[in-house]
């Protein structure tokens, strides 16, 4: 699994070399860590260009439709039981659509994975989920594939068990006065040998 992470984030790397820098997905760590596991028949959609899936943004306007369309093949997923996923990489969706996308995933335990850039207005408890009725939400190291991994490995074995989606949110841990590493270096820091794998 290990050296799958690395030669992925080698490769992301190298496409984020390549085309614009606008609208494009800013963890891929995480994105590698999530694609690790997906299986033939799981979906992806993005709200901006994600690297290392190689899935191309969608724009502003079609993304509520697409988080709408996203719901609809979940539902297919499990009342079929395929045991497949839909995964939704956003950065800053619109409130509502977001919020009333969240909402309804949680209330018909749908097999869906969130990911998306942490924000104080995130709606993980802030408006909109009444009290009691959050989805399981998962802060993590978006530029740590390892704890990467670790949490979308079980958010989405929950989520084909049919426990029902999960909310991860990525943000850059970093000590005051340090500037941030990339995904490889932190790799590398885990297990100094990976290059070797």
């Amino acid at each position: 699994t290990l050296r799958a992470l690395y030669r992925a984030l080698l490769k992301a790397r190298d496409r984020r070399g390549e085309g614009s820098r606008s609208r494009r997905w800013n963890f891929d760590a995480a994105a590698v860590a999530v694609a690790q596991d997906l299986i033939p028949g799981d979906t992806v959609i993005a709200e901006h260009a994600v690297t290392a899936i190689q899935r191309p943004p969608s724009t502003a306007r079609v993304f509520t439709t697409e988080l709408e369309r996203a719901l609809g093949i979940a539902l297919q997923h499990k009342t079929r039981k395929t045991g497949n996923v839909m995964v939704v990489f956003a950065n800053r969706p619109a409130r509502e659509s977001w919020l009333d996308t969240l909402e309804a995933a949680r209330a018909h335990r749908l097999p869906i994975l969130f990911v998306t850039e942490l924000r104080e207005d995130s709606g993980a408890g802030k408006r909109g989920l009444e009290p009691g009725t959050e989805l399981p939400r998962i802060v993590v190291d978006g530029n740590d594939v390892v704890a990467s991994y670790r949490v979308a490995h079980e958010a989405l074995d929950r989520a084909r068990r049919d426990r029902g989606p999960t909310l991860i949110e990525c943000t850059a841990f970093r000590l005051k006065g340090r500037r941030r590493q990339d995904s490889i270096a932190m790799l590398k820091a885990y297990f100094p040998q990976v290059d070797r794998l």
